[in-house]
């Protein structure tokens, strides 16, 4: 469905907007439960089923982005707490604290999959020596002889 909205009188110099109304609606929801329907208006050009599918997806990943930058200024890097003289210097901690907001999220992501985080080596996210500190700075403990077999062990490290 498309329909345009029209500006205010009053702001005549501003252009109307034509949107598109994207519709998506539960097909089996779960016994007992309503089904869910999301209405979704966008500005992006819809012309055929896979279309809005991929105009769907887009919205699906905002949430991935939200909270990737959420790692990067908050929560895990704290980047806008860092007060650099120079451009070179605060383009160059930009760039090191965004892959480390990439790596939170991604191991954010895997803990919550128990199944895949139980049977992944930390190994196959950290380097040894990555593991090794980590497990030396937090832990009261020797270091293991095998490296932590359950990622989440590691995410409990970083926490």
């Amino acid at each position: 469905m498309h329909q345009s909205l029209f500006h205010p009188e009053k702001q005549a110099m501003c252009d109307d907007i034509k949107l598109t109304l994207i519709s998506c609606n539960e097909i089996s929801p779960p016994e007992g439960a309503k089904a869910l329907c999301w209405k979704l208006y966008t500005n992006e050009a819809v012309n055929c089923a896979a279309d809005a599918l991929k105009t769907v997806r887009y919205y699906e990943l905002r949430w991935r982005v939200e909270e990737y930058h959420k790692a990067w200024k908050s929560a895990g890097t704290q980047v806008e707490s860092f007060r650099l003289q120079t451009r070179q210097n605060l383009e160059k901690i930009i760039v090191i604290t965004a892959f480390i907001a990439v790596r939170l999220l991604q191991l954010r992501e895997l803990s919550g999959n128990k199944e895949k985080a139980k049977s992944t080596s930390c190994e196959g996210y950290f380097a040894p020596l990555e593991w090794k500190l980590m497990w030396s700075k937090t832990e009261a403990k020797a270091l293991p002889k095998k490296p932590p077999r359950y990622i989440g062990r590691i995410m409990h490290l970083l926490s």
